[in-house]
């Protein structure tokens, strides 16, 4: 009998996740967006810094991706297929000691999520 409600109540909700549209994959696999390296740091008064870039999860396969490298918009693709790929942005600190570029990557697909990161030039 109580193999019978347990297979009751399983029927009952795998429907309910199929009737609002939801599969049961998605429910367990949130959008996501990460760097790497997260923060990076280099000496000298330029540089040029590589970031790589990932996301996944979500509801579909295609993505809205955009990614701010401290300056500008460097990457952005509004239905990107596909769950990496590489910005290499230069830097330049000028006469200051030390700055840092604070950087981002958000990524859109259903839910949304954004990954924080940063990159530094120092004198030492």
């Amino acid at each position: 009998m109580k193999l019978l409600k347990k297979l009751f109540l399983g029927v009952v909700v795998g429907g309910l996740f199929l009737s609002v549209g939801i599969s049961p994959a998605f429910a367990a696999y949130p959008t996501y967006a990460g760097l790497s390296p997260v923060n990076e740091t280099q000496i000298g008064s330029s540089a040029y810094f590589t970031k790589k870039l990932s996301w996944g999860g979500g509801t579909t396969n295609t993505y809205y991706v955009s990614y701010y490298n401290g300056k500008t918009t460097s990457y952005y693709d509004p239905e990107a297929n596909y769950y990496s790929s590489t910005d290499t942005s230069y830097y330049s600190k000028g006469s200051l000691s030390t700055k840092t570029w604070n950087t981002s990557l958000y990524v859109s697909n259903g839910g949304s999520d954004t990954a924080y990161g940063s990159v530094t030039l120092s004198d030492r």
